[in-house]
């Protein structure tokens, strides 16, 4: 109604204004200066109704080939229009992701890096300082786990199907390491393995930075089952302390960036440690699964695909060091 009310408004004063001036040269007559008139100018004689000279000056400029009115109210048209059909734009399709989603339009594989020295000295390593210090680097066990998972995501059907594979990894040695493996083995090209700055660095342990793994953690998952919004000890040397919903929001806003930007890719994150992953499967399998976000825990190295529902059976095999160990002696 609103964009039929306006384009009668226009239509209505573009019809005054072309039976009123309709001119190729204007005129003004301001504090005694006459300025020279044009003969398209409407001149009305004393035995002429108002408007009649309007109208035949229209027809004059119609045959000296100027704008008719009939062409003047066919613009005002298409413009009233136009700014109607403009007033109701196409619903945008970017947004958040839903917990669960109502669909994906890429397939995730989730991926803990290969085994650190950190990791294998049972040490909790989370502050950003530590990013490219040499114990976040991949042990030779870690090179092999990679190695293990690029077979398992070709296995899995990863970049088949007309689907490219990209990589997203933290910038941390062990996820950079990991990805550079990754690549080389399933010949991916360096411009689809993607550094993620924000969205995929380890959960921030607060005081427990530096704590033994085979502690902490058990404590960790029993307080994270009782409060989502619960966090480890604030720590005062620069390490974040993050809860389960922090972490949360960093991984659904990075699913609803990867939504937004691609369809049709198969794409596997790349994370230093486990919660990020376990926390983001808790997201898309649903709300009432955050507390138990343990249960998804990824083993240093481990891959398997993004689980939509808790019935699929479609799961990666973990990785776990025996198994590993036991082929590389083989």
């Amino acid at each position: 109604m609103a964009a039929a009310a306006a384009l009668i408004a226009v239509v209505s004063c573009c019809v005054t204004c072309a039976e009123a001036f309709t001119f190729q040269h204007g005129s003004l007559s301001h504090r005694g200066f006459d300025y020279a008139r044009s003969r398209s100018v409407p001149q009305a004689t004393s035995t002429e109704e108002r408007g009649v000279a309007a109208r035949r000056v229209v027809c004059m400029g119609a045959a000296d080939g100027g704008i008719t009115r009939r062409e003047v109210l066919t613009g005002a048209a298409a413009v009233a229009v136009g700014v109607s059909l403009a007033s109701y734009p196409e619903p945008a399709e970017a947004s958040l992701v839903m917990s669960p989603p109502l669909r994906l339009n890429n397939r995730y594989f989730l991926m803990r890096s290969g085994q650190s020295f950190a990791d294998a000295a049972g040490q909790i390593q989370t502050h950003p300082i530590y990013k490219l210090h040499m114990s976040n680097g991949l042990t030779e066990l870690g090179r092999r786990q990679a190695e293990k998972a690029a077979e398992s995501l070709s296995g899995l059907g990863a970049g088949q199907d007309n689907r490219g594979v990209i990589i997203y990894h933290d910038i941390s040695a062990r996820c950079l390491e990991t990805a550079n493996v990754l690549c080389d083995c399933m010949e991916i090209g360096r411009e689809r393995v993607v550094p993620e700055y924000a969205f995929l660095e380890p959960r921030g342990m607060g005081l427990w930075e530096s704590g033994n793994v085979t502690a902490i953690l058990p404590a960790l998952y029993r307080a994270d089952a009782q409060d989502p919004t619960w966090r480890p000890p604030p720590n005062d040397d620069g390490t974040l302390s993050e809860s389960v919903l922090d972490v949360l929001v960093r991984g659904r806003q990075l699913m609803s960036k990867l939504e937004t930007q691609f369809s049709a890719e198969d794409i596997v994150l790349v994370s230093p440690d486990s919660d990020n992953l376990s926390i983001l499967q808790a997201f898309v399998l649903g709300e009432e699964f955050f507390a138990k976000h343990s249960k998804f825990f990824f083993r240093a190295g481990e891959m398997r695909p993004l689980l939509l529902s808790e019935k699929t059976q479609t799961r990666y095999e973990p990785v776990y060091y025996a198994k590993v160990k036991a082929a590389a002696d083989a």
